[in-house]
């Protein structure tokens, strides 16, 4: 590796940069799309919804029923080989619909944007955002 290709990659280390800043952000989202970032903690969770002009936070209380929900989640469409009865489905149905509940509800007046960008934490990173957004879009009953 000659020194050039050593100092790309060092300048390629996120520990190496600065965190962007709540502007330099901004200007990088188009007028019609928002922002939307999570954070699950122990107890509460957060998700921060930022658009070209606002930021806006929105506490979402149910952390632990919110990580539970996730893992089920994550685990019940990781188990490929199974095929997908019944059972598994009211399973996976049932926890697109409580995270559904706990994540998007408080945020609902935001997700009329025409474009979304959504940054999980680790908690919420194997969640299928697809299905999920369209299971929010659903009416209840």
């Amino acid at each position: 590796m000659t020194s050039l290709d050593h100092q790309e990659v060092r300048g390629a280390q996120a520990s190496d940069r600065e965190p962007a800043r709540l502007p330099q952000i901004q200007i990088q989202i188009d007028p019609d799309a928002v922002l939307i970032e999570f954070f699950i903690g122990d107890r509460t969770g957060y998700a921060w919804v930022i658009t070209s002009s606002r930021i806006t936070s929105v506490e979402l209380p149910n952390a632990p029923e919110i990580r539970r929900n996730a893992q089920l989640t994550s685990s019940l469409i990781a188990e490929v080989r199974a095929p997908i009865g019944s059972n598994r489905r009211a399973r996976l149905g049932n926890a697109l619909r409580t995270l559904s509940s706990d994540l998007l509800l408080p945020i609902a007046p935001f997700l009329k944007a025409e474009r979304l960008i959504i940054v999980p934490d680790n908690t919420l990173a194997n969640v299928p955002w697809l299905p999920f957004l369209y299971q929010a879009t659903l009416p209840s009953h």
